[in-house]
């Protein structure tokens, strides 16, 4: 995991988790991943509210 990401969890997340996958047979299509284009100074409401 880069180290900006860990320590934008630690930051934000009180209790966090790290997930791995080994392998590129071993993921899953039941995962969506999505992206949000805030303002900075609204970055905290938008946090809340996902």
């Amino acid at each position: 995991m880069p180290k900006e990401i860990l320590k934008i969890a630690k930051t934000f997340m009180k209790e966090y988790e790290i997930v791995s996958v080994k392998g590129t047979n071993e993921t899953t299509n039941l995962t969506t991943q999505m992206y949000y284009d805030i303002k900075p100074k609204d970055r905290m409401e938008a946090l809340h509210r996902i």
